[in-house]
């Protein structure tokens, strides 16, 4: 599941910060949060999952939230405007269950059952993450095409309206994008995100 508003408030156990990736005036920064379960059996621990979740709000058993800022400046150039920088900044925050005590625990089938589980949730949140990352580089290109054609606007006033408008539609789609991902995975389910 993904959402592209960061919740004012997540609490969690463990909260993992990766460094920023930076690539052409883009830098992300990733972070991991965890929300604990307990439980002995598969039944417990879904039990679990769901007074967690509920407690937050939420109606998936992970979350991967985002918000993308674009700036760029420009200058006039002979009776043109130019995009002279451009700069992106994106944050990604998975929310995901951790079962601390999985490490120890004596039935090895419900561990593996749940690593099996929490791998193909992990992979389907960074699914969402990464289309993230794919629309902060078109968002920079967007920006930048808005000043490479013939049909670009004279003025700067009329420039940075494109360039912003161009920057929203690569926004929707990328909304456009993670939903249909969602159904087309059925939020995880196809692909083995499912406990138990």
């Amino acid at each position: 599941m993904c959402m592209n508003r960061i919740p004012a408030v997540i609490l969690a156990l463990i909260g993992v910060v990766t460094p920023p990736i930076s690539a052409a005036g883009t830098t992300t920064e990733e972070r991991f949060v965890y929300y604990a379960v307990s439980g002995d059996s598969a039944g417990a621990l879904r039990a679990s999952i769901n007074r967690e979740r509920s407690a937050r709000g939420k109606r998936f058993d992970a979350l991967t939230t985002w918000h993308i800022r674009w700036q760029f400046s420009f200058v006039p150039r002979q009776k043109k405007c130019k995009i002279t920088e451009v700069s992106i900044d994106a944050s990604i925050e998975y929310l995901l269950p951790y079962w601390p005590d999985a490490g120890q625990h004596p039935d090895s089938a419900l561990v593996s059952r749940w690593q099996q589980y929490f791998n193909a949730l992990y992979h389907h949140e960074l699914h969402h993450g990464q289309l993230v990352k794919t629309a902060t580089l078109e968002i920079e290109k967007a920006i930048h095409r808005a000043d490479d054609t013939a049909h670009a606007p004279s003025n700067c006033g009329a420039l940075e309206k494109l360039a912003n408008q161009r920057a929203r539609e690569v926004m929707w789609q990328l909304d456009e994008n993670q939903v249909l991902f969602d159904v087309d995975t059925d939020h995880g389910r196809k692909t083995g995100a499912t406990f138990p």
